[in-house]
């Protein structure tokens, strides 16, 4: 089996160092990164409905 892109959200602003997601060696700081978009994840989970083991899939 395999996986279809079903939405899709896009960022206005680039990863950088100035807006904390990207360290001064322009490695991606997961935390921060994961924090800021969590809501925007969430929220595409919740649009596209999908379940495993039925239960809505949700980041955490």
């Amino acid at each position: 089996s395999f996986e279809t892109v079903k939405t899709i959200a896009l960022h206005p602003q680039p990863f950088s160092v100035d807006n904390d997601l990207l360290t001064p060696t322009f490695k991606l700081k997961r935390h921060d990164a994961k924090k800021a978009f969590l809501p925007t994840i969430n929220a595409l989970y919740s649009q596209v409905g999908d379940l495993v083991g039925g239960h809505h899939v949700l980041q955490a």
